[in-house]
């Protein structure tokens, strides 16, 4: 078919689709084939562990994405806080980010003889304290349905999310605290009403 211009037109097979010069079809097909090559090139490996340079150029390349469409800088930093028996064994700790004016509660543990001495709210409580001294005005956790929801509840956490069946069964929930409104620790980390 000749499109009034000159051209050879290939109309799709089928109709109400646009016409496209023969042109417009190579350079089509060309560009596919170019993105197929580079596509091959790639070289996707997944893995369980992650080099420390790898993992900091991604941090770095989210940040510079988020900075560029206007969000604050991420001032990522890791906060850690432990407890040791009288004979310097582990017996609790936690692990956690700040971020973003967030304090992100990743892993929460106390061995299970050292439990029901207050030792999680202490190390929660000194999470915070750390976390507002970085500037954090909220915290973030997530919990499941057999684990410690109502702990961290007590500790003035609202729940904001449910995920269903995570694992076959339960519920994982997602719980925010304000750290600015906080009326259970003080920026000393003791406890009052």
């Amino acid at each position: 078919m000749r499109d009034g211009k000159g051209l050879t037109a290939i109309q799709s097979r089928e109709n109400g689709l646009p016409r496209m010069t023969r042109s417009q079809y190579v350079d089509n097909r060309v560009a596919l084939r170019q993105r197929k090559k580079r596509e091959a090139a790639l070289d996707i490996h997944v893995s369980t562990s992650a080099d420390p340079t790898v993992i900091a150029v991604i941090a770095t390349g989210l940040g510079q994405h988020a900075t560029g469409v206007g969000v604050e800088p991420r001032n990522s930093q890791p906060l850690y806080a432990t407890i040791k028996d009288e004979n310097g064994q582990l017996i609790g700790g936690l692990i956690a980010n700040t971020v973003w004016g967030w304090l992100q509660v990743r892993e929460l543990w106390v061995a299970e003889h050292a439990r029901g001495l207050d030792l999680g709210t202490q190390l929660m409580n000194s999470a915070e304290v750390e976390a507002r001294h970085r500037g954090c005005h909220h915290s973030l956790l997530d919990t499941f349905d057999f684990q410690a929801r109502p702990f961290y509840e007590k500790l003035g956490y609202v729940v904001f999310a449910e995920l269903p069946d995570f694992p076959k069964g339960h519920s994982r929930f997602y719980l925010r605290k304000n750290l600015l409104n906080d009326v259970t620790t003080t920026m000393t980390g003791e406890a009052h009403e």
